[in-house]
């Protein structure tokens, strides 16, 4: 909320993450990229799906499976930063939700399904 970051592209990564060749992922303004997810929304009777519906309330489209790293232009995270704080937040508030993983496996999926590139 404070930080004047100055590069146009931005890579997200959990902080267990280690790069062991060069990055080269070209992305523009409305054209962010990540890792395919291990996970899948094709079973509406998984714990991904009921995870995706509860937070999302019928306001997504669609749901992607993604993972880190997730390279972005900086606008483009301009646009979600705000989305993805309000799931953090209420992600970490809500303990009777179906949610049971970690806060940082959940947010994210839910703030790109949001924003319409």
């Amino acid at each position: 909320q404070t930080t004047k970051v100055e590069e146009d592209v931005i890579i997200i990564m959990d902080p267990d993450c280690a790069y062991i060749s060069k990055v080269d992922y070209q992305v523009e303004e409305g054209m962010p990229v990540a890792t395919s997810g291990y996970y899948s929304f094709k079973d509406k009777k998984s714990i991904e799906w009921q995870i995706a519906e509860h937070y999302c309330k019928g306001v997504c489209k669609r749901y992607d499976p993604i993972a880190v790293p997730i390279v972005i232009h900086r606008k483009d995270l301009e646009k979600v930063a705000p989305l993805w704080l309000k799931y953090t937040e209420d992600i970490r508030r809500d303990r009777e939700g179906p949610n049971k993983w970690p806060i940082e496996w959940n947010d994210n999926k839910y703030v790109v399904n949001r924003i319409e590139w």
